[in-house]
C-alpha cells in the first residue's frame, strides 16, 4: 500500500469517522430529546393529577369516620349488638337526627351510605335509595358505573372491637379533579383514570373508551401495551395511537386502586427537533466533506513531490546526476528536496574532480 493510500486510511478511520459518527449520533439523540422532553411534562401532569385525588380521597375518608365513630353511631351498634329493645328506640331516633344532619352536610359527594352490623345485616342507609332506619335488613346490591364503592370497618372507640362495616358509593366525579385531568401537554394531549383491581376506564376524554373495560384501550384496536407495563408505581410508556407515535407518564394510587395517565402526541412536537436535527447533520456532512477533500488535496500535493524525490533518487543510483526535483520550497519537503539537490550537485562535483585528476 502506497503512502498516500496509507494516509487516507488512517484520516478516513481517526478524522472523518468519528466527525461522521457524532453527527448521526446527534441526529439519534435529538429524537430522544423530544421523547424525554414529552416524558417529564406527562410526568408532572400525572403526578399533580394523583396527588388531588389522593387529597380528595382523603376527605371522602374524613367524612366516612366522621359518620362512623361519633357518638349516636356508636350508641346505635351497641344497643344493636347488646340486644336492648328498651334503648333500642331511643338510639335509633339520636342516630337518624344525628345521620340525617350529617348528610344535609357533606352528603353531597355520595349516592348512598349503609352501615351493616358485624353479621352483615342492615342497620341504616342514607342516599338516593335511602328511607327511614331499618334494623335487621339485607344490604342492597347496588351497581352504580359512576361511583366508586368503599367499605371500611366501624370499629369501637372505647376497645377497639369491630362493630360492623360501613359501605359508600361516592361519586367519581367529585373524586376526578377536572381541573387537573383537563390539563395537557400540546393540542393532542389527554389524561386518562384507570381502575386497576375493576380494570375499566373510569376517565377518558373519547366516549369510546368511558366506562369500557381496560382491555379496550390497552388491546390491539387501542395502545396495543401489555398491562404489565403499567404495574409499577410510576413509569413512563412509548406506543402509538391511530399511526402516531405517543409518550404517556403514569402514576399508581394504593387507595383508591388507580392509574392516572398521562399522554402527548411525540409527532406534535417532533417538526422542530426534525429540522435541527437535519441541519446539524448536513452541516456535520458538509464539513467532513470538505475537510476530506482538502486533506486529499493536501496528500496529493505531498505525496505527488515524495514521488518526483524518489524518482530522482532511483536516477541518481543508476548514473543520472541531473535529475528533475520537486521545487524547494519552506515545508519538510521542499527542504528535503533541496538538501537533495545540493547533495547531487556536490557528489557531480566530486566525481568531476576525481575524472579530472
Amino acid at each position: 500500500m502506497s503512502l498516500r493510500a496509507k494516509l487516507i486510511v488512517v484520516f478516513a478511520v481517526f478524522g472523518v469517522a468519528p466527525i461522521v459518527a457524532l453527527g448521526v449520533f446527534t441526529y439519534v439523540r435529538s429524537m430522544q430529546a423530544v421523547e424525554d422532553l414529552v416524558a417529564t411534562r406527562t410526568a408532572i401532569i400525572a403526578e399533580r393529577a394523583a396527588d388531588e385525588i389522593r387529597e380528595r380521597y382523603e376527605s371522602r375518608q374524613s367524612d366516612l369516620l366522621l359518620l362512623a365513630e361519633n357518638a349516636e353511631t356508636q350508641r346505635l351498634y351497641r344497643v344493636s349488638a347488646a340486644g336492648d329493645v328498651e334503648r333500642s328506640e331511643s338510639a335509633r331516633r339520636s342516630a337518624d337526627d344525628y345521620l340525617r344532619r350529617a348528610w344535609e352536610v357533606f352528603g353531597a359527594p355520595y349516592r348512598w351510605v349503609e352501615f351493616s352490623d358485624a353479621t352483615g345485616a342492615l342497620l341504616y342507609e342514607l342516599g338516593e335509595a335511602g328511607g327511614p332506619l331499618t334494623l335487621g335488613g339485607e344490604p342492597r346490591s347496588r351497581e352504580w358505573p359512576d361511583v366508586l364503592v368503599v367499605k371500611q370497618p366501624i370499629r369501637d372507640i372505647e376497645n377497639g372491637s369491630e362493630l360492623g362495616t360501613l359501605t359508600a358509593a361516592i361519586r367519581l366525579r367529585t373524586l376526578l379533579p377536572d381541573d387537573a385531568l383537563s390539563v395537557a401537554f400540546g393540542r393532542a394531549g389527554y389524561s386518562a383514570v384507570l381502575h386497576r383491581s375493576e380494570k375499566r376506564v373510569l376517565y377518558h376524554p373519547s366516549r369510546a373508551v368511558f366506562q369500557q373495560p381496560l382491555s379496550t384501550l390497552l388491546g390491539p384496536d387501542g395502545w396495543d401495551v401489555d398491562e404489565v407495563l403499567l404495574s409499577d408505581e410510576s413509569g413512563n410508556l412509548a406506543y402509538e395511537e391511530e399511526g402516531t407515535p405517543r409518550m404517556a407518564s403514569f402514576v399508581s394510587i394504593a387507595t383508591p386502586p388507580w392509574l392516572i395517565v398521562a399522554s402527548a402526541s411525540v409527532a406534535e412536537f417532533a417538526p422542530p427537533f426534525a429540522r435541527t436535527r437535519s441541519i446539524n447533520l448536513i452541516l456535520v456532512l458538509v464539513a467532513a466533506a470538505v475537510i476530506t477533500v482538502v486533506f486529499l488535496i493536501v496528500t496529493r500535493h505531498l505525496t505527488r513531490s515524495l514521488g518526483v524525490l524518489t524518482s530522482a533518487a532511483d536516477r541518481v543510483a543508476q548514473g543520472d546526476f541531473a535529475p528533475q526535483l520537486p521545487p524547494p520550497g519552506a515545508d519538510e519537503v521542499g527542504r528535503l528536496s533541496s538538501a537533495f539537490g545540493l547533495m547531487v550537485q556536490q557528489v557531480r562535483d566530486m566525481l568531476r574532480r576525481i575524472q579530472e585528476s
